[in-house]
């Protein structure tokens, strides 16, 4: 079973004093909003918000740049987040954070390790197979590698290409680590097939591209990368959710 990435969330922090004060200055239901969002963001970001990408969090969070760099500024002088230059974080939403990485990266070489082995004992069992019963393999036939048809685009597309252009188009004016990476590869067949069979949506979108902004790797191939993330909760809980209600609709 997949593990299920959270941070701590005191049922108790609605009476913090300082979470208080943000929603005295911001509002009792934005601040409050803001902050937790903020949070979940910074998850995604390896615990930390670089200042140059402050325009592309405000646009995930569904809030101005003005009133994002507005209430970071706040939550430095509550003491809520530790401004460090170039980014922000919170101390103890990192310390939180590295005690997660650290137990999923024990359990992932815990894993690898049962698997070496696994895949050792089975080679050497299909080696002694085959010195017993040594027969020819068929030759497999060559098959041409068809091409993508692409379709027209529907609306949905439509909706869903301008929401990721718009995200690109924010990349492009902010740093990031590989500048290759700010651009979007979908075919109108790709984002249909990923609709239809895996539920993607405008969220799970902007979830991706800002995964893929940040990210050191270069991906060259938008939809192979999707599929791949996919495999992991934080991409396809989006996707699941979307799924579900869809499949609700259809069946009344």
């Amino acid at each position: 079973m997949s593990k299920i990435w959270w941070f701590k969330h005191d049922y108790k922090a609605k009476t913090d004093n300082k979470l208080l004060e943000l929603e005295l200055e911001f509002g009792q239901h934005e601040g409050y909003s803001i902050w937790f969002r903020l949070l979940e963001t910074m998850g995604e970001c390896e615990a930390k918000l670089d200042k140059r990408k402050f325009s592309i969090y405000a646009s995930i969070i569904r809030i101005d740049k003005a009133l994002f760099e507005r209430f970071v500024a706040f939550c430095i002088g509550l003491g809520l987040l530790t401004d460090a230059g170039d980014y922000v974080f919170s101390e103890r939403f990192t310390e939180d954070y590295q005690g997660i990485v650290a137990k999923s990266e024990k359990a992932k070489h815990s894993a690898e390790s049962r698997w070496d082995k696994e895949r050792e004992r089975k080679a050497d069992a299909d080696a002694d197979a085959l010195r017993t019963h040594e027969k020819p393999k068929p030759k497999r036939p060559l098959v041409a590698k068809s091409a993508i048809t692409d379709i027209p685009e529907t609306e949905e597309i439509k909706k869903l290409r301008e929401s990721v252009n718009e995200l690109v188009n924010l990349g492009k004016d902010a740093t990031v680590k590989k500048p290759n990476n700010v651009c979007c590869t979908l075919s109108n067949a790709q984002f249909q097939k990923l609709i239809d069979k895996h539920g993607i949506n405008d969220k799970t979108l902007r979830k991706y591209y800002l995964w893929k902004f940040g990210t050191d790797k270069s991906v060259k191939d938008d939809y192979l990368s999707i599929l791949n993330n996919m495999e992991k909760d934080w991409l396809r809980n989006e996707a699941t959710d979307k799924q579900q209600t869809d499949n609700v609709k259809r069946h009344f």
